[in-house]
């Protein structure tokens, strides 16, 4: 677990850390196990209700040693746009969410028994996709489940 210098801000501390695994190749592995009152801060009720992460997240796509920014949107709502895509196996490319500030947004559809996530930059190319198997859907669709939950 990484220490935050008390001079930086949480925010500050969060790019520094992000910045840095993404300029090494490093993964980035979330865990919320200590994080306080979840529920609140999806419902934006609770004592982190006016945090930045009570708001909305910036999301970044991170990939082959370089991270992009996509743009930001509440967690709850993405999470939640994520479980009906994969949760739907209906065919054929739709819409499944967009965020704010950069205006990136993802499109999904299922190929055989994959799902498939596209993201879409503001002019409208593709820039990347995501590929999941059966297991990795079942693994994301109980992990963000847990996420829409307040």
């Amino acid at each position: 677990m990484l220490k935050m210098p008390m001079e930086l801000g949480w925010e500050a501390f969060s790019k520094q850390t992000l910045d840095a695994a993404a300029a090494s190749g490093r993964p980035v592995i979330f865990d919320l196990t200590h994080m306080q009152d979840i529920p609140g801060i999806l419902s934006g009720t609770g004592r982190f209700a006016i945090t930045v992460t009570g708001a909305e997240l910036r999301f970044h796509l991170i990939g082959a040693g370089a991270a992009r920014p996509l743009g930001a949107e509440r967690l709850r709502y993405v999470a939640a746009r994520l479980v009906s895509l994969l949760s739907d196996a209906s065919p054929g490319l739709r819409w499944v969410f967009s965020l704010s500030e950069l205006h990136y947004s993802a499109y999904g559809e299922d190929v055989g028994s994959e799902s498939i996530l596209h993201i879409q930059d503001s002019g409208g190319s593709m820039v990347s996709k995501v590929v999941l198997t059966p297991a990795e859907k079942r693994g994301r669709i109980e992990e963000l489940s847990r996420l829409t939950k307040a």
